[in-house]
């Protein structure tokens, strides 16, 4: 049915997912082989119903299968300060140098994707990603090179324009996920620093009707906005007001890592107050080295993105995580450096929370029914070393 011409798009659920995901991986890889626009629910496991109990009892959720390459790869394309100052974010009262990939090492990062794998590749420089001027260029050549993964970026907006939006929608980049956070200018205002609401929204506009124009499925539009108990009550309105300009509208919980404790606090005295006291990290592992890769600056493969950040912006000379360091892009693809040796130790002490690299890292991604999700996967891969 794929092959036929009148069937243009592929929506593949979560009931698929869980009753049969051998035949949903074959159908989004077919799909992306064809051409033909698809889209998939996130894979998301239900909230942790088990007692310790009833685990050594043997009864076990169902777990996404540890694949011999990650979810997602993210390539830090550069750094520096951004152009408006979220409250959420610690890069608002650091001094970060400007820095750019190199255009040699940013196209072996792309050589070494899996090629004919629908792999998400985020284009993740630690500032606003138009303000690097060969932002671009570097999209249009990874999009050439692997047609089939879901290249996208995630933009303030502030920067796009007429010319902008026209390049990125001929050149069939998968995705943008647009951060207006705020659902009014006066939110905006308050929560960026900069009176760019309006600027914003008429570009999510302007992209949705070049998009029409073209009759064009990609890129896909993703609004993100955030939950905040001051705007509780405007929210859900906001949501049905974007969901006639964009694909789909993410609703994000408010994220307050820090690389430190001190500057957890002083982003939480930026908000005024800690908006959901669960966020602050739990004790479980970290689970992006299990679905996530990352390429710093340089283009060396680490385990995360939080690694990749503090790599990228460290002063000249300094060379912080080494002992965390995968191996560099013109040595090895990115599922060499995913199934390496120490890639799978990382993992297995990631576990049992004897990763000193990690301890004191604020922006874990931990969440209870994730770990132990993974635990069953966790036991088929990494353990055997």
């Amino acid at each position: 049915m794929l092959r036929e011409p009148e069937v243009t798009s592929l929506y593949i659920g979560l009931a698929v997912y869980r009753d049969a995901p051998r035949e949903a991986r074959f159908l989004k890889l077919e799909a992306a082989r064809l051409g033909k626009f698809f889209m998939s629910c996130s894979f998301r496991l239900p909230p942790y119903p088990l007692s310790m109990q009833e685990i050594r009892e043997g009864r076990r959720l169902a777990v996404p299968q540890f694949s011999g390459f990650p979810k997602e790869i993210n390539i830090v394309t550069g750094v520096s300060n951004c152009n408006i100052a979220c409250r959420f974010c610690q890069q608002t009262f650091e001094d970060v140098p400007f820095r750019m990939m190199d255009p040699a090492i940013f196209r072996k990062a792309i050589d070494a994707v899996p090629q004919n794998i629908p792999i998400k590749v985020s284009m993740t420089p630690y500032t606003e990603p138009l303000l690097l001027h060969n932002l671009l260029p570097m999209i249009e050549y990874a999009v050439t090179q692997r047609p089939v993964a879901e290249i996208g970026f995630n933009t303030n907006g502030v920067l796009l324009n007429r010319r902008r939006i026209e390049r990125i929608v001929d050149i069939q980049m998968k995705y943008i996920i647009i951060s207006l956070n705020m659902p009014d200018r006066e939110s905006y205002e308050w929560f960026t620093g900069k009176d760019f609401f309006v600027r914003v929204t008429e570009n999510i506009k302007l992209l949705h009707t070049m998009k029409l124009e073209r009759k064009s499925m990609y890129p896909k539009v993703i609004v993100q906005l955030l939950h905040h108990p001051k705007l509780e009550n405007v929210l859900e309105e906001s949501v049905r007001h974007w969901k006639q300009y964009a694909n789909n509208v993410w609703m994000r919980e408010i994220s307050i890592p820090g690389n430190t404790v001190e500057a957890r606090e002083r982003l939480l005295e930026s908000l005024g107050n800690n908006p959901f006291e669960e966020q602050i990290p739990a004790l479980y592992p970290c689970v992006s080295p299990f679905i996530s890769a990352a390429i710093d600056v340089n283009g060396y493969y680490v385990p995360c993105c939080s690694m990749g950040r503090v790599r990228s912006i460290c002063q000249e000379g300094e060379s912080p995580y080494d002992e965390m360091v995968l191996g560099h892009v013109s040595e090895m693809s990115a599922v060499e450096a995913w199934n390496s040796e120490r890639m799978q130790k990382i993992r297995a002490l990631q576990m049992t929370g004897l990763l000193d690299a990690c301890r004191g890292c604020l922006s874990r991604q931990s969440r209870e029914e994730i770990f132990f999700g993974l635990k069953e996967a966790l036991m088929q891969s990494c353990y055997r070393i």
